[in-house]
């Protein structure tokens, strides 16, 4: 499996998933969050069969192509 692009985050025992590539953002409910914890902590997929579902309802996050910065300056 690939690598979970998100980082859980808590803030006042609130769970927050940051993508680690887009702006994007979202906060579980108390069940997707028993089924993302483990992913976000690195763990493989405890085969729960309601993670494929939820994982497809994520936004689809798309690894940066960072060239650097010579490709946008002239020198």
């Amino acid at each position: 499996m690939p690598t979970f692009p998100w980082t859980r985050l808590l803030h006042d025992r609130t769970p927050i998933y940051l993508s680690t590539e887009e702006p994007h953002w979202f906060v579980p409910t108390s069940a997707a969050d028993a089924l993302l914890a483990p992913l976000a902590a690195g763990f493989s997929p405890n085969g729960d069969s309601r993670l494929p579902g939820l994982l497809a309802r994520l936004p689809k996050v798309r690894p940066l192509d960072y060239a650097g910065r010579s490709a946008h300056l002239d020198l």
